[in-house]
């Protein structure tokens, strides 16, 4: 075997970066689209079915080969338009392509480039959002550089395209979009807060930049950011920024902050709004439990309401199982952060876990009166069905 050919074998088989789509719904079959793109160019997409059981799940559906580059980046544009979605791929020559994807054939449809020059600056991160009907926002890191493109949801023309620079002297390592906000990181620990807007000029893409407080012991290198399911926190990967030492590292520095993203008071009002809604479920708000439960331990209750839900056992079987759930995981972290050190914290603790089997045995009840419920109904009915054809059937023998 040739070199040519073992590096083609072998990057054939390298992911560089991944991205995932926005679920999809057809003919009653729930999946997601993952972009992958390997080293030798190709992108790939791969079709994982909901809710994921094996590996019959997940499959490769298609390839497209843009362009003969090594990529640095997938993203994919946030909401479908027309059964049609966009996966921005950068690339290390610095060239950044659009690909549209019909979701339903689950194929790429064409390929239209963005930033066809060949700078060699590579790109770094990219990061979609919907700016109004008809129009989304792609920003693209280059070292230091912010490339914006404004693109039309429906044909995917740019429409409008621009540069732009921020407060950071080292290299962007991250680009996260959440909500109406970007947050990017730079090398140097920085993070940013990105709010975009139209000019009413020109329609030009004008960004603000703003400084997000960190609380950072010592300068630290930024590896990249995430963010939490509802926007309530920015994860960031960082590591101090020191000279190589081998003993050094062999400690493991590496420490990931999660950092909140809005002021304190917005924060609170979203988290209550998300913790009483019964149509939201608990399992798609890790975020907002753990905010409530480092108010609560900090002494701060945010839904002052559950105090007096806790005494009046009485109500708890007419209310809903999310305020049930709700009140539970209060009363659960309290007792967490109760000192077993006294008779008088050994008492509260025991208290408050005969409090929570109490309400874990309510939720169990009205879990199974619902099922009761809905079998009951569904005998009802095909009782009713069936006197239905009896009644027609003597009807009709008359």
């Amino acid at each position: 075997m040739t070199f040519t050919e073992f590096k083609d074998v072998s990057y054939n088989m390298f992911a560089v970066d991944a991205a995932w789509s926005p679920l999809c719904n057809y003919e009653d079959v729930s999946y997601f689209l993952m972009a992958v793109a390997m080293k030798n160019g190709v992108i790939q997409l791969c079709k994982v079915h909901v809710p994921l059981c094996s590996e019959e799940n997940v499959s490769i559906v298609s390839e497209v080969h843009p362009l003969c580059s090594i990529p640095s980046s997938v993203c994919w544009s946030p909401e479908p338009c027309n059964g049609k979605g966009y996966i921005a791929v950068g690339y290390q020559t610095g060239q950044v392509m659009n690909l549209i994807v019909d979701y339903r054939r689950m194929a790429v449809d064409s390929v239209a480039g963005l930033h066809d020059e060949q700078d060699l600056i590579q790109v770094g991160s990219s990061a979609w959002k919907v700016m109004s009907k008809g129009m989304m926002l792609l920003l693209v890191t280059k070292e230091i550089h912010v490339l914006s493109f404004l693109i039309d949801s429906k044909t995917a023309a740019v429409l409008k395209k621009n540069l732009h620079i921020g407060q950071h002297n080292f290299s962007v390592t991250g680009l996260i979009s959440i909500g109406d906000l970007f947050v990017m990181s730079s090398e140097e620990g920085q993070l940013q807060t990105l709010q975009a807007t139209l000019s009413e000029n020109d329609g030009n893409v004008e960004i603000g930049f703003s400084p997000l407080s960190t609380d950072f012991q010592e300068v630290r290198k930024i590896f990249g950011i995430s963010c939490s399911p509802n926007g309530t926190y920015v994860i960031v990967a960082t590591w101090p920024l020191k000279k190589f030492d081998w003993k050094f590292m062999k400690r493991r520095p590496m420490h990931v902050y999660t950092l909140p993203l809005k002021p304190d008071a917005e924060t609170r009002k979203s988290a209550e709004k998300l913790l009483l809604d019964e149509t939201v479920p608990m399992k798609h708000i890790p975020d907002v439990l753990e905010y409530f439960r480092q108010c609560l331990w900090s002494g701060v209750n945010i839904i002052p309401s559950l105090t007096n839900f806790v005494t009046q056992t009485h109500k708890w079987f007419s209310m809903n199982v999310k305020l049930l759930r709700v009140l539970r995981y209060f009363i659960l972290t309290i007792q967490l952060h109760i000192p077993e050190t006294t008779d008088e914290g050994i008492n509260e603790a025991a208290l408050a876990k005969g409090t929570v089997s109490e309400l874990s045995v309510i939720i169990m009840l009205k879990y199974l009166e619902k099922v009761f419920d809905t079998l009951l109904r569904s005998q009802q009915q095909k009782f009713t069905q069936t006197g239905e054809i009896i009644w027609t059937w003597r009807l009709c023998n008359l």
